[in-house]
């Protein structure tokens, strides 16, 4: 394409193949620079030019050369013009002014053509539109320095519209005044004629010219006028440069600031903001400020109020225990977790869904507590079907625990006393697992430690699916047991497997077969090793071995960490060292291979990386390309010829070596299942870390609880369920972190759905029946039991009439208006003044303390009942009868009732958790659930003391 030059008189031409001597420039866009486009067509004065109806394409097809431009057009040694540039250099019937004057003749000719629009001057004198037109040459209107002042003295500001607001500041003073060729006392001539301006108009209010034609008065009010006028002017500049710089925070807040933030602190910020101007009583929270403020609150009632107290806007207490009543759980199984976990599982990948069911026992401390809304008893033997009367030490934990992506999530939970019965583990193994293939989860895995019951559960399961293939004439190939036709795969913890090796070797020798030879390791090479070190000395050879690695009276046995350093591979080397070099016998080389063995097998279950790291071949994950496979078979046969020998030399092999070949064979199918569709299997994810860890969060929670009762278990699985596991890791946990995530992120959803667990069927009990096997009631002529039975009536008198709104009728049945009588002595010695408690009625005392009584006989016989207090209140209305007069307002008999009994169920709780730890004791001849707890009192306090000796 070849360019031409679009002025008339002007010849150039320039070919887009060659290199062009004169440069070709386009027109200004017409779409972001309109008016300057005109000029530049009214200069070029190209008659098709201007009979263009379309700008935009005239600006794609025509060009001008650089010789129209002069030199102060150009940017100091570049090729590119300066804004607002205009052609003035050989121009047709267009007069060039000298180049000193072209950039105060740019700046007048741009302000011409922006001043048309909004600036009314038709009414000056001096000055009319057609004068400023566009095609009349500015030179004639800017010849002289008094054509110029006459110009901008024309220009009423007072009239620009709020478009002419936003033009071009290059009409102000300022700009001006930058240009050259305008001298500086012409600038302030201007801004005088400005305010002169300003100030005429103020005189023309009054029919005035000049000031000095007012009144001594009026005059003085004109200079307040003026003076009013100019201090609104700048505070209306204040005004505008304070909105500017608001919008300016606002963007940095909205777009900047808030992106360098978590979600959580986000959500955190902007509550802050949002709440912190309204009252208290007037701030709205939603349901995600109430689970981050739940999860703050549960990490620490005193931090959450130290918040409160530092001015930060959050949920009040009461608001968040009633978002808590939503959501409940009991022992066994709570299918409402299944309902929230079913919403995540379907927003997972179909390999994330892979998982393993992990078991285990936590210690507790036997206690008893009344649970007001779930009506019942916690702390009993509990299996989610039935209650027993028996008092719970122990709790039964299930959990999912994913086998590719990293969760974990707490399912069931089952109080019983001593380890869980192995029919009971076996059914609540198979109902979750059976759960959970329902809700769209494939259970691969189930892992355990070495409990007796444990192993025995296990065996049943496998037995169950034998037989069943039995039963049709097949043959059971499997490696584990069968629920609803999918295999699951039974192993066990290794750390627990590397604890059970060595607790087997503290008082026994270890003899196995390896590269065709026979090794007898003893731990008592172990100790040789150790003692060899000069304790003295800081700088040892084994550095990491301690007392409480060695010394059998001082080891940690529970501790996984201790039975990894022991048999490391830093160990097997110290001996290899000291064995070479004569310092240990040359026995002691059985004990080096076992080190060395047990590190290598340990390591082959535990990997996570896919890299090798610090020399360690087998702690990577199991993936075809790597050895595990191959050393595992090595190592099953070393397992097999393992045996341990006592004192007697009497050999057994204990069921820790059978685990270990079991686990071995468990991993390996695993594998062959998971490999057609994983690359690797991160092996790390196939222990107990998870459910050790939730112990370790629950022990931790608050604060140290070494043995926690059965009502903080389940407000802490509550509240751990809750946070996803944000409580801190124990510092002395008996494993790894084992980073997993909780899966019920949408807690919202959770808390939302319908989580009630309360049975809407009560089962109905004859209760003519037991009130038939109940002794009969006598008043007590105990002065002491009727004192104190009073006292406490008269507080149960005052709580009622309370609740009845102080009703007359009702009063005059539970408070006695005067405190006279033997009965009443102890309230009168224990008021600090007269009538400063409450005396209750003689008609309601005898109620009170008849009540009372059928309490005690009730209670023992529906201890393991749900909804205790239904069944007694139930029973007694109908005992009661029509003892209680009647209020037509209130039903003074049902509330009567009802608090009593429910002081009596706390009462007694209470009354049992003190014989439980031992601080109350008697022979309880009437109670048997009491004598029970003094039972077991001395059970706990015996065993407490052997377990804190043993450590």
């Amino acid at each position: 394409m070849v360019w031409r030059c679009c002025v008339p008189t002007c010849s150039k031409l320039a070919s887009d193949k060659e290199q062009p001597k004169v440069i070709f420039r386009s027109l200004p866009d017409p779409a972001k620079e309109y008016q300057m486009y005109n000029i530049w067509v009214s200069r070029i004065g190209n008659n098709k030019l201007k009979a263009e109806k379309d700008p935009q394409s005239s600006w794609k097809k025509y060009r001008i050369c650089d010789i129209h431009f002069s030199d102060n057009c150009r940017l100091p040694n570049e090729k590119w013009l300066k804004k607002d540039s205009l052609p003035t250099l050989a121009l047709p019937g267009f007069y060039a002014p000298d180049n000193e004057k072209n950039s105060l003749f740019r700046h007048f000719e741009k302000a011409r053509v922006q001043l048309i629009s909004s600036v009314d001057i038709s009414s000056s004198p001096a000055f009319t539109v057609d004068k400023l037109s566009c095609h009349a040459p500015l030179d004639d209107c800017l010849a002289t320095p008094k054509a110029r002042g006459q110009l901008i003295s024309a220009i009423d500001i007072s009239q620009l519209s709020s478009s002419a607001s936003t033009v071009d500041k290059s009409i102000d003073p300022v700009t001006i005044d930058d240009c050259p060729g305008t001298p500086k006392r012409k600038t302030a001539q201007i801004v005088r004629l400005q305010s002169a301006s300003k100030k005429q108009k103020i005189l023309e209010t009054v029919n005035v010219v000049r000031a000095n034609q007012l009144s001594p008065k009026a005059l003085k009010l004109y200079k307040k006028v003026v003076q009013l006028t100019r201090v609104k002017r700048r505070l209306n500049s204040r005004q505008n440069s304070l909105k500017e710089d608001l919008i300016n925070a606002y963007n940095l807040s909205q777009e900047d600031f808030l992106t360098r933030l978590s979600p959580i602190a986000q959500k955190f910020f902007i509550l802050q903001v949002g709440q912190s101007k309204k009252c208290p009583r007037g701030r709205r929270f939603s349901m995600d400020d109430k689970i981050m403020a739940l999860s703050i609150y549960k990490q620490g009632r005193g931090g959450y109020k130290v918040l409160k107290s530092m001015g930060f806007v959050l949920p009040s207490r009461s608001t968040l225990i009633a978002m808590l009543k939503n959501v409940r759980f009991r022992s066994g199984i709570n299918h409402h977790i299944f309902r929230g976990l079913e919403s995540s599982v379907k927003n997972m990948h179909p390999d994330d869904r892979d998982c393993s069911l992990l078991f285990d026992e936590i210690s507790i401390q036997p206690s008893w507590y009344y649970d007001e809304r779930l009506d019942e008893i916690v702390g009993l033997e509990d299996h989610g079907e039935e209650k027993i009367i028996k008092f719970a030490d122990h709790c039964q934990v299930f959990m999912l625990r994913g086998c590719r992506k990293k969760w974990k999530q707490p399912i069931a939970y089952a109080f019983s006393e001593h380890s869980m019965a192995q029919s009971v583990l076996v059914k609540m193994i198979k109902e979750i697992i059976s759960q959970s293939q329902s809700i769209g989860l494939n259970v691969v895995a189930t892992i355990c430690d070495q409990g007796l019951t444990n192993m025995a559960a296990i065996n049943q399961l496998i037995k169950y699916s034998q037989n069943k293939y039995s039963r049709r004439n097949e043959e059971y190939r499997g490696s584990g047991f069968e629920v609803n036709g999918k295999e699951v795969i039974p192993i066990f913890d290794p750390p627990h497997l590397l604890k059970g090796i060595r607790n087997n070797l503290l008082n026994k020798t270890c003899v196995f077969n390896m590269d065709d030879n026979v090794y007898k390791a003893k731990w008592r090479h172990f100790v040789d090793l150790y003692e060899k070190d000069d304790p003295n000395e800081d700088l040892k050879m084994c550095n990491k071995l301690t007392d409480y690695h060695l010394k059998t009276e001082k080891i940690f046995k529970m501790k996984v960490s201790i039975a990894a350093q022991t048999f490391s591979h830093r160990v097997g080397v110290f001996f290899n060292f000291a064995i070479n070099h004569k310092i240990l016998p040359e026995e002691c080389r059985a004990t080096q291979h076992l080190a060395f063995f047990m590190d290598k097998l340990f390591d082959s279950v535990n990997g996570q990386s896919n890299q090798v790291n610090n020399g360690k071949v087998m702690r990577v994950s199991l993936s075809k390309t790597s050895r595990h496979l191959e050393f595992w078979r090595e190592a099953i046969t070393v397992l097999k010829s393992m045996h341990f020998v006592d004192s007697k030399n009497k050999s057994s092999v204990p069921p820790t070596v059978k685990n270990w070949i079991r686990t071995i064979h468990g991993l390996t199918a695993i594998w062959n299942i998971l490999k057609c569709r994983y690359k690797y299997l991160n092996l790390r994810n196939f222990n107990q870390d998870a459910l050790e860890n939730f112990f370790a969060m629950i022990r931790s929670l608050g604060h140290r609880y070494i043995n926690p009762t059965p009502h903080h278990f389940v407000n802490s699985f509550l509240t751990l369920v809750i946070n996803n596991f944000l409580s801190p890791k124990s510092p002395r946990a008996n494993c790894e972190d084992d980073e997993s995530e909780g899966a019920l992120s949408n807690l919202k959803l959770f808390l939302s759905q319908n989580n009630s667990i309360c049975d809407n069927s009560i089962p109905i009990l004859d209760y003519e029946v037991i009130i038939t096997k109940l002794q009969p009631f006598v008043p007590t002529n105990d002065f002491i039991k009727l004192n104190v039975t009073n006292y406490v009536a008269g507080s149960a008198a005052r709580a009622i009439h309370k609740k009845t709104l102080c009703c007359k009728i009702c009063k005059t049945f539970l408070i006695s208006p005067t405190d006279q009588g033997a009965r009443n002595n102890l309230i009168r010695n224990r008021a600090y003044s007269p009538k400063l408690l409450c005396t209750p009625d003689s008609r309601f005392a005898i109620i009170f303390q008849k009540i009372y009584y059928y309490c005690k006989q009730l209670v023992p016989n529906l201890i393991n009942y749900k909804n205790i207090k239904y069944h007694i209140v139930s029973a007694l209305t109908i005992l009661i009868g029509d003892e209680i007069p009647l209020c037509v307002d209130h039903n003074l008999k049902n509330m009567i009732i009802t608090y009593t009994v429910h002081f009596y169920l706390i009462n007694y709780t209470k009354n049992i958790n003190k014989i439980l730890k031992g601080a109350k004791s008697g022979n309880f001849s009437g109670d048997y659930i009491k004598q029970m707890a003094l039972l077991k009192s001395k059970q706990w306090c015996k065993n407490k003391t052997k377990k804190l000796t043993r450590e």
